[in-house]
């Protein structure tokens, strides 16, 4: 009784952050002779540039990493690609990409905080998410040629049912968590033979310590 479809969801951070968030960018910066038309010229992609690195004085600091030049595009990270699509993107983008993109990208855009929003889970905006993401999806071909139609962009249509089949909105069921707690595990490491090993003893070491903390806490109020 184990569907192994639906029971598996869509990880956001790869398939919206590292996926199609990473591909327009690279179509609008660095769009071959085929993506001309998407292709910004020089001084727009200055321009943009300019408007991340000026924004990035205004985050608070719930942002980990603060947005950066254009110039960095290759060592950008999953957060700072979700901090573009989820927040910046609609006002930096703004009047730099033309009526057309900047339209199908507000749809992508919109569509994910609907999904990301607990308030909006089970209710009727969550198909209209779904509807969003259709019609990106629709577009996408018209707008950056039949080499965008790949898998990661046909997935995004099915993003809204994992939010109704886990009801759940797409935070609760992404690698953010996972990735985060992988920088843990990093600092736990002394020397790089034998990881694995290293990781479990930390571990079973953090476990003692809370354990007999504990216990020193119980016997205190026992007396």
């Amino acid at each position: 009784n184990f569907n192994m479809v639906s029971c598996f969801p869509l990880d956001y951070m790869h398939l919206c952050c590292l996926g199609v968030m990473r591909k327009l960018l690279n179509y609008w910066i660095r769009g071959s002779m085929l993506q001309h038309i998407v292709r910004l010229r020089v001084n727009l992609r200055i321009q943009l540039s300019k408007r991340l690195e000026y924004y990035a004085k205004f985050m608070p600091n719930d942002f980990n990493r603060k947005s950066r030049s254009l110039n960095e595009l290759d060592r950008f990270k999953a957060v700072e690609f979700r901090t573009i699509l989820l927040y910046l993107g609609p006002i930096v983008l703004k009047n730099i990409l033309s009526t057309k993109l900047y339209e199908h990208f507000l749809l992508f855009h919109c569509a994910m905080r609907i999904l990301l929003l607990p308030e909006f889970v089970n209710t009727e905006w969550i198909n209209t998410a779904k509807e969003m993401l259709v019609h990106f999806v629709e577009q996408i071909k018209l707008l950056y040629g039949n080499e965008a139609s790949i898998y990661n962009v046909h997935s995004l249509i099915h993003l809204a049912d994992d939010c109704l089949y886990f009801k759940e909105t797409l935070n609760e069921v992404s690698c953010f968590s996972f990735e985060n707690y992988l920088g843990k595990l990093k600092y736990m490491l002394r020397r790089p033979n034998r990881p694995c090993a290293q990781i479990c003893k930390r571990l079973s070491e953090t476990s003692y310590i809370n354990y007999d903390r504990l216990d020193n806490a119980n016997s205190f109020v026992a007396h």
